[in-house]
Formats: structure tokens, C-alpha cells, sequence
């Protein structure tokens, strides 16, 4: 009986050892299969990766100091998505890029977007100066943050003496933070007393102008046969008119007035002594 019951247990050895062995050798297929496939997707994965940073990622370049229309095309040509806004700063930076995001140097793909801050003054309608006195007008053009050029005028009013007589330009032109505005400003000065040294013009009498008379020639009948052009006597019977010749009409000058310039006095109507 013991031999017996021995032969069976070594029988159910040799069994279980076999199943244990064979799925061993099963679960070692399935690891292998299973990281055999997980290598071949980090390797395409990394792959396509590789070639994307390849094909997309650039070093984005610095737009700080070019122009509006100068950045604008760049990008554009690059194919790069963009926007742009406006921002109010120093007129010597006038349609300049003052700030980017992101900064230069950053890596991006097709996908970043890219903001750019233009330097845009800021307009106005140019207010009325004239009439203003100088302290005004400078104040409103600080105020506007415009320049002021200030040139003088003389004048012999004294009520416009430091007073805004002109500016340009005119009232209502558009005008930016920081242009140049000329107004001009009203410097009295007082007349002076012009010594007598003159006389009375002879040739015009003071009045400037003198009277050259034209003389028109008119036709009109004979004023003694009466456009007959013959007349009748006394005992000769009918003659030709002496006056017309027998013409029957009759010249006759008309003086018209024509006054000109004295050309003495050059119409002032006064001399040096």
C-alpha cells in the first residue's frame, strides 16, 4: 500500500510541474509580446515628437524697435498667428513696437500666439489759439502735450501786445501728441512822429490824382445845312455847304475826364520840400 500510494503522489508531481512549467513559459510570452509593444510605441512616439520640434519650433526673434508694417509682414510671411494693440508713449517711438509677448529668445510652434504693443499717439483737433494771450496759449498746447514755436509780429494796437495774432495750423486740423504748433504773438510798438519835411503836391493839389482828359470824336449832321450838305442863298440859289463840304455830317470832340495817379507825387498828393 505504501508503494502504492507513492507511485500517485509522484504521479501528481510530475503533473503539477508540468502545468506550473508550462504556464511559466506562457506568462514570459505575454511580458515579452506586451514590452515588445510598449518599446514600439515610445519609439514613435518619440519620433513623431523629434519630428515636429523639427518641422515647428523656432527661436522667436526680438520686435522691440520695428516698425508697425515691418513686424506685421514678418509675421505674416512666417505664417505665425498674431494681434496687435495700441498703446500711448513717447512721440520718438511713433508706430514702434515697444513690448512683445512672448519675449525674444522663447521657442514657439505654429500655435503660439504672439502680441505686439505699438507705440500710437494720441490726436487732436487743433483749438482755436487766436485771441488768446501768450500764457494761455502755452498752457492748453502743454496741456495737449504739443510743442510751441513762438514768433512776433509788430503792432500799433497796444490791446494786441502779447496776444496770439496767428497760429498754424488752423483750428480744426488733426494734429498728434508731440508736432510742433507756431503761433504768432502781437510785439506793440509805438508809431513815431514823422518830422514835417513835406508840402503839398503842386501838380495835384494834394488830392493824388490829376485829370488827363481824353478827347472822343463823335459824327454828328452838319449843324449848318442839317445833314443836307447843301445850303441855300440868297439870289445864287443852292450851293454846297461850306461847313460839311457837302458831307452832311459834322466832327465833334467830346473831352472826357480821365483821372491817373500823380505822377509827381506818386498819389501820396505830397513833395519834399
Amino acid at each position: 500500500m505504501m508503494a502504492i500510494k507513492g507511485r500517485y503522489a509522484w504521479k501528481s508531481y510530475e503533473s503539477t510541474a508540468r502545468e506550473t512549467h508550462a504556464w511559466s513559459f506562457l506568462d514570459k510570452l505575454i511580458l515579452l509580446l506586451v514590452g515588445a509593444a510598449c518599446a514600439f510605441l515610445i519609439l514613435a512616439v518619440t519620433q513623431c515628437g523629434g519630428e515636429r520640434t523639427q518641422i515647428y519650433q523656432e527661436t522667436l526673434p526680438s520686435f522691440v524697435g520695428m516698425n508697425e508694417d515691418e513686424a506685421i509682414s514678418y509675421l505674416t510671411k512666417k505664417g505665425w498667428p498674431f494681434e496687435v494693440t495700441y498703446q500711448a508713449g513717447d512721440p520718438e517711438q511713433k508706430s514702434k513696437v515697444i513690448s512683445q509677448d512672448p519675449e525674444a529668445g522663447f521657442f514657439i510652434d505654429g500655435s503660439t500666439t504672439i502680441f505686439l504693443k505699438i507705440c500710437k499717439l494720441k490726436e487732436w483737433g487743433m483749438p482755436q489759439l487766436t485771441g488768446m494771450n501768450r500764457e494761455q496759449a502755452l498752457a492748453l498746447l502743454s496741456q495737449l502735450g504739443l510743442e510751441a514755436q513762438i514768433g512776433e509780429v509788430e503792432t500799433q494796437k497796444k490791446e494786441e501786445n502779447g496776444v496770439v495774432l496767428a497760429q498754424q495750423p488752423p483750428p480744426g486740423t488733426k494734429v498728434e501728441e508731440g508736432e510742433r504748433i507756431t503761433i504768432t504773438l502781437g510785439k506793440y510798438v509805438q508809431s513815431k512822429v514823422i518830422e514835417e519835411t513835406y508840402v503839398t503836391c503842386p501838380a495835384c493839389g494834394g488830392s493824388g490824382k490829376i485829370n488827363a482828359q481824353i478827347h472822343m470824336a463823335r459824327m454828328v449832321p452838319c449843324p449848318q445845312c442839317g445833314g443836307k450838305g447843301y445850303v441855300e442863298l440868297p439870289y445864287e440859289g443852292f450851293i454846297t455847304c461850306p461847313s460839311c463840304n457837302g458831307a452832311r455830317i459834322y466832327t465833334v470832340f467830346d473831352a472826357i475826364d480821365n483821372w491817373i495817379t500823380c505822377k509827381k507825387c506818386g498819389g501820396s498828393g505830397r513833395v519834399r520840400r
